[in-house]
């Protein structure tokens, strides 16, 4: 069951979804599409919706700058990110595929991003260089993903200078 404390948060913040299914890596399409389920009801009014994982860094000032760019044209049915290679064949539930079959019947296709190193499922070795480029880098633990953010924003005005 839930924990006291988890309780205590959730009844005040309201920021928990709970949903009844196990929390295990072949349920992610699952819970990728209860995901999409409560945003198209609780919040259909969204403009932009991130799907990212706890141990995920992410530049969410490099991704408004290079992905939405308000000066720009706004981007309709945009959906970008890490694309896996062509999987049609494989129609199984339970794999991630399965997101993009449910994606394709509301003709959403999704579209590379315009850099390919912008959106990483793998830990990219942290300098300020090279995070102020990427959008994301996955595997690390909260205090290292704190500590991260805080280097880079100090060091957003200059991050590729050499010190020597």
């Amino acid at each position: 069951g839930i924990g006291l404390s988890l309780m205590y948060k959730s009844l005040r913040y309201h920021d928990i979804i709970q949903q009844d299914y196990r929390d295990t890596y072949n349920n992610l399409t699952l819970k990728t599409l209860i995901g999409m389920y409560w945003i198209t009801k609780y919040c259909p009014e969204a403009k932009y919706i991130l799907k990212t994982d706890s141990d995920m860094f992410v530049n969410t000032e490099y991704l408004i700058e290079e992905l939405l760019n308000p000066r720009g044209q706004p981007k309709q049915r945009y959906l970008t990110g890490h694309l896996m290679p062509d999987m049609s064949q494989n129609r199984n539930k339970e794999k991630e595929v399965y997101v993009g079959k449910c994606l394709a019947k509301l003709k959403i296709k999704p579209k590379p991003p315009p850099n390919e190193l912008l959106f990483n499922h793998w830990r990219v070795p942290y300098s300020s260089c090279r995070y102020s480029n990427l959008i994301s880098s996955h595997g690390f633990h909260p205090n290292e993903i704190i500590q991260y953010w805080q280097h880079l924003q100090s060091n957003k005005h200059n991050p590729c200078q050499t010190t020597g």
